[in-house]
């Protein structure tokens, strides 16, 4: 899978905590706008039959929240 991703350094902090004593964090960020594009290769099984696809895709996000929690 090929993956490129545009906008995303025009972010905003909605939430940050540390706590140092047990190393732990939670973020929380806005990207008011995110584009990926690439290319994809899939190949499933469905109900007995074998479904295959490739090409490209194109897809923009607005207004993502993205929260990350970390120990």
């Amino acid at each position: 899978m090929n993956l490129n991703v545009r906008n995303a350094a025009n972010f905003k902090v909605e939430k940050l905590r540390v706590n140092i004593s047990e190393l732990k964090f939670d973020v929380a960020v806005l990207l008011p706008k995110l584009d990926i594009n690439g290319k994809y290769k899939m190949s499933f099984n469905f109900f007995g039959a074998v479904l295959k696809s490739d090409g490209d895709y194109f897809t923009t996000f607005e207004n993502a929240k993205v929260r990350a929690l970390g120990k």
